[in-house]
């Protein structure tokens, strides 16, 4: 949207890039090398209209920086570090190093920007210091401080300048192969200067060697959050019921054969990856950042699983210009979705979100088209009464009743099932027409 050398106009199905002035004969895109790019599943398929617009495709759903996990976000680092070097022999480099120029397909990243492209005429890889702030900086401190990346981007959508950068990791960076960093850049523009950190012999291929050992960092020990061994450790399901709660979705799910589902509060994806296993296409989704990045490294490759870092009670309304550069995540999942799952999830909404049934309902409606499949429970499950306790509240505040009243008032029954030796209940509910 932003680039100088052309206006993006999203349309249905493509994306055009409209260009100031046309692109010569010897430009990157028009060679051989843009094609192997394609062909490697690096760099998203395009085309030329006229001698004027740059055609690609539009991928049914995108995610942002701010909705991914550390996991996804080094990928999409590996991705633009890769393409710099793939770039360098025939003297071209990117002209930007942004994390929004990367969208996943699935679980594979994917470069968009095809005007990023440019001859290199200068010892300088003036991208390095973006490099930094969307890439290295919010992985430093995700490593370390236990940050989120997506809390990066949704502090600026540049990521991380050095100042916030030196303030979050304080006197400890100097005890990681990051300490240069931390003597990196001017006082007042927080720009990150390549001579700081390479010298005058700072060429390009030194600088993608520099940011490789960055990236290479050895992994610590996988991090976990109290919901990372939810679901393996959970004792709420007596076996019966686990594995009729299993049972049911999975015949629903191939009964209704959506194409695709939006599984509201995933954990580690034991139902999104039963969706995937029905031939739908998953956007899985949850609050713990720890818990997609389980899910993300568990399902490399896989293109039909979406994973992404959301607080359902705080969801994005769309940011860049005017909010509308890069839409909120609501009206895109409304625009895929043929069924939304909402499992072990509504309590938490309503007992420790404070957020009333009747919202929970309406939120379910705006973002299916179609279907949802539902797990009430009952007042007199021990969870409730955990709930309860912590939030000042009383179970009888959240009968079953109201909870079955505020769906149904938005969709009507298809099937249920009361789970056995539980007060837990699952509902197939469609959507009643607008």
């Amino acid at each position: 949207m932003r680039d100088p050398q052309g206006n993006l106009e999203l349309e249905e199905r493509t994306v055009v890039r409209t260009l100031h002035a046309p692109l010569d004969n010897g430009h990157y895109l028009r060679g051989p090398g843009s094609q192997q790019l394609v062909g490697k599943g690096m760099l998203l398929d395009f085309d030329f209209c006229g001698s004027s617009n740059i055609v690609a495709e539009r991928l049914p759903f995108v995610s942002y920086p701010h909705e991914w996990s550390a996991m996804q976000l080094r990928d999409a680092a590996r991705l633009t570090l890769d393409i710099s070097t793939n770039l360098l022999p025939a003297g071209w480099e990117l002209k930007d190093a942004s994390a929004w120029n990367v969208l996943f397909k699935g679980c594979d990243p994917i470069f968009c920007d095809h005007l990023s492209f440019q001859r290199i005429d200068s010892r300088h890889w003036w991208a390095f210091g973006q490099y930094l702030q969307h890439f290295v900086f919010p992985l430093c401190v995700a490593r370390f401080r236990d940050i989120p990346v997506s809390a990066s981007f949704r502090l600026h959508l540049n990521g991380l300048d050095v100042r916030r950068f030196r303030a979050l990791m304080g006197a400890g960076i100097f005890l990681t192969r990051f300490w240069p960093l931390a003597l990196a850049g001017g006082k007042n523009d927080g720009a990150i200067r390549q001579q700081d950190l390479a010298g005058r012999a700072g060429y390009h291929a030194n600088l993608y060697k520099l940011l490789d050992w960055f990236l290479s960092a050895p992994e610590k020990r996988p991090a976990s959050s109290d919901w990372t061994g939810y679901a393996a450790a959970n004792s709420h399901y007596p076996p019966a019921a686990r594995q009729a709660k299993r049972a049911f979705i999975g015949q629903w799910l191939n009964r209704l054969n959506p194409a695709w589902v939006a599984d509201l509060g995933c954990n580690t994806g034991e139902y999104s990856r039963l969706a995937l296993e029905s031939g739908a296409r998953v956007i899985a989704l949850d609050a713990d950042h720890h818990c997609i990045d389980r899910l993300y490294q568990a399902n490399k490759g896989q293109a039909g699983l979406h994973p992404l870092v959301a607080d359902l009670d705080d969801l994005d309304a769309g940011r860049g210009w005017a909010g509308a550069e890069f839409s909120g995540l609501a009206p895109r999942l409304a625009a895929v979705t043929k069924l939304a799952m909402m499992l072990a999830l509504v309590h938490h909404l309503a007992i420790s979100l404070s957020i009333p049934y009747r919202k929970i309902a309406q939120f379910a409606a705006d973002v299916t088209q179609k279907w949802l499949i539902v797990e009430l429970i009952d007042e007199n499950d021990p969870l409730v009464a955990k709930l309860c306790q912590q939030r000042k509240r009383h179970p009888s505040e959240f009968p079953l009743t109201l909870q079955r009243a505020a769906f149904l008032e938005k969709f009507r029954l298809l099937d249920e099932l009361p789970l056995p030796g539980i007060g837990r209940q699952l509902l197939v509910l469609e959507k009643n027409p607008s």
